[in-house]
């Protein structure tokens, strides 16, 4: 549903800090499977993802955000082995003034907490290799049934990993097919070029 991009997908001219419900995607760096993995699939029970200690730390850190943030709260969220898909609700004030505390845009949001997962995250790794993509991935939430249906799909996104668009091996296989298409089309758009040079000299000759 949503594809890992580092392009900026903020809708422009729109004010991401007024009251809202906002479906974020974030994507772990190079795509790599470093939260977990997909085990499980029988007759009685389907795939399930089994979070790693990386991936734990990036749930409990998620299910934090409304104690440090009180206009700020998490709906349904999951992690996959290389992206997070979540809601967040945002809303002027949770009894509290609104001037009681600062107003933070969704990338303030969003921004903080990659900050702070990257530093726990190179407490537990030992080093301070890259943990996320540099931007991430939004959709504004409109209506209720849109809600439902978003809550759903994060719901059962283990369930399609292996169709999943960001997974690494689907991933590869469209883009080697990007570039067969891509390769394709040159050579296509080469031969025209060159049949249209020899159309070009057959007239000239013919004339």
């Amino acid at each position: 549903m949503m594809k890992c991009n580092r392009k900026s997908m903020r809708l422009p001219n729109y004010d991401y800090t007024q009251p809202g419900y906002y479906f974020v995607t974030i994507c772990t760096y190079q795509n790599k499977n470093i939260l977990g993995k997909i085990v499980g699939a029988g007759p009685c029970a389907g795939p399930n993802m089994i979070l790693n200690n990386v991936g734990l730390m990036i749930k409990s850190t998620w299910m934090e955000i409304p104690r440090y943030y009180p206009n700020i709260e998490t709906d349904e969220f999951v992690v996959m082995p290389n992206h997070i898909h979540g809601i967040i609700v945002t809303s002027n004030n949770n009894g509290r003034p609104q001037w009681d505390a600062p107003t933070l845009s969704l990338s303030d949001i969003i921004h903080r907490f990659k900050s702070f997962t990257t530093k726990r995250y190179h407490q537990l790794a030992n080093h301070e290799s890259k943990l996320w993509q540099r931007s991430f991935h939004d959709h504004i939430i409109r209506s209720k049934r849109s809600l439902n249906r978003i809550r759903q799909y994060i719901h059962e996104n283990p369930l399609k990993w292996n169709s999943d668009e960001n997974n690494p091996i689907n991933i590869e296989r469209n883009t080697k097919h990007d570039q067969e298409r891509s390769q394709y089309k040159d050579h296509s758009t080469g031969n025209h070029s060159k049949q249209n040079i020899i159309n070009s000299r057959e007239k000239s000759y013919v004339g």
